[in-house]
């Protein structure tokens, strides 16, 4: 039976068909789920152009260093090195601030911070004062405010998501990372080509800019974090994150295995690209092409971050994803012959750390969001990030060094020799391996250990 219902307006007569309407229904179940959370889709809008034009400065400022400035292995290890050596610095104080205060405004904030530093580099070379010196001082103030970002950023996902949410919100997020990763090198490559770094680095200032505004229109207000408890120290507090992460094996096993994860990748990225640009001697387009190739294979990963743990376990996926990455990415140092082998070698490689990397990623993030008391994720992120991102800086004047005194094409085989030892011993750990679903919550007893409930 047909059913219709007419709805009347001046000069205008609107017929509705019922049978439309379940379809329309229908077909806006497939984008349900957070579709509709309005608020998550201005924070995932936001992390996609701050990833867009993050990923144009990680080829630019290199590119700049290494061509306009003609900078050496260990400046370059210690241009990371300064990028990321406050997570070093102020990492665990950080995380215990961010716990006590409300996370978008922090956000919004450290946004408009990486927009004006950022933007000295173009005004520098316009008036030829650019300097190894400048862009260490850049790199350190973008580096500073990452901090403040992140730790905000994973504190405020599961304020704005469901528990049951997570696996699906840090995959769409992830989707918006492959995006930015498969089109901003390529675009960044070409517009290097074209104008010049400074300009990429110009349009990732104005990336900035316009996350920041996104992030101001979410309507949901945040609660008020709770206040210190009387007589709670900053050192106490900061430990009970430390204190959690050692109490509890699990939380132990997956921040050393990204620890170990952290110092392999910083040591490879210091070298990376001077390595494709002085000894493979490929031009700025096409790195900015291999890089978009990475980001095909964070395309590709980041939508089966859900499935992928679903069909071989969580645990699984943390140490097959590192296993593979360890392996195929010695075809970077293999690469020889014609240049279209080459490129083939790398791309390849560049394809599967994407694909790797975002996967294991996504359930790692996970994890550590399901594994967290309520009000301490933030600190606990600061904890594991100092634990694993404080070794960066460590790792990245090392690779420098190797690169200075061994070649680069030596000291890469040497740093990816390394990964594949931590991988081959991370896939023995059973802690980790039989994890099949996301554990239960914990609770924020920190003082006393949990290894019958992470074992």
């Amino acid at each position: 039976m047909f059913f219709c219902s007419r709805l009347i307006v001046p000069d205008r007569l609107f017929s509705v068909d019922l049978h439309s309407i379940r379809a329309a229904i229908a077909m806006a179940s497939l984008f349900g789920g957070l579709f509709r959370n309005f608020d998550f889709l201005r924070l995932w809008t936001a992390q996609g152009l701050s990833v867009l034009g993050s990923k144009l400065s990680e080829l630019a400022i290199p590119l700049i260093a290494v061509t306009m400035l003609d900078a050496t292995p260990v400046q370059m290890g210690l241009l990371l090195a300064a990028e990321n050596l406050p997570f070093l610095l102020i990492g665990l104080p950080a995380g215990v601030w961010v716990d006590r205060m409300r996370k978008r405004p922090i956000m919004v904030s450290a946004d408009a911070v990486r927009a004006v530093c950022l933007i000295a580099i173009p005004i520098c070379a316009y008036f030829e004062v650019l300097s190894l010196p400048v862009l260490f001082a850049v790199a350190f103030g973008v580096g500073f405010m990452n901090v403040w970002f992140d730790l905000a950023y994973g504190s405020y996902v599961p304020a704005l998501v469901p528990r049951d949410r997570l696996i699906e919100a840090n995959s769409k997020l992830s989707i918006s990372l492959s995006a930015a990763e498969t089109c901003g090198p390529a675009v960044g490559g070409g517009l290097i080509q074209l104008f010049g770094a400074p300009a990429a680095i110009l349009f990732n200032a104005l990336t900035f800019v316009f996350s920041g505004l996104l992030l101001g229109g979410i309507k949901r207000k945040e609660d008020a974090p709770p206040p210190p408890e009387p007589g709670e120290s900053l050192r106490k507090t900061i430990g009970q994150g430390l204190r959690f992460i050692w109490n509890d094996l699990l939380m132990r096993a997956l921040t050393a295995r990204l620890a170990g994860w952290h110092f392999v990748v910083a040591a490879m990225e210091a070298l990376l690209i001077i390595y494709l640009t002085r000894t493979l001697e490929i031009t700025p387009s096409v790195i900015g092409i291999l890089f978009s190739v990475a980001g095909i294979g964070v395309l590709i990963g980041a939508a089966l971050g859900e499935r992928i743990p679903q069909r071989v376990g969580t645990g699984n996926t943390v140490s097959l994803s590192h296993l593979v990455l360890a392996l195929v990415a010695l075809l970077i140092p293999l690469a020889q012959g014609p240049k279209w082998v080459q490129l083939a070698m790398v791309g390849f490689a560049m394809f599967t750390w994407g694909f790797c990397a975002v996967t294991y990623q996504i359930t790692n993030v996970s994890l550590r969001q399901a594994l967290a008391p309520e009000g301490m994720l933030a600190r606990i992120n600061a904890a594991t990030r100092f634990a694993s991102l404080g070794i960066r800086p460590v790792s990245a004047i090392i690779g420098g060094y190797l690169g200075a005194y061994l070649g680069l094409r030596n000291a890469i085989w040497i740093i990816l020799s390394i990964g594949l030892v931590l991988a081959i011993r991370g896939l023995m750990s059973r802690r980790v391996r039989e994890l099949v679903d996301l554990p239960e919550q914990r609770t924020a007893q920190v003082d006393a250990p949990v290894a019958e409930t992470a074992s």
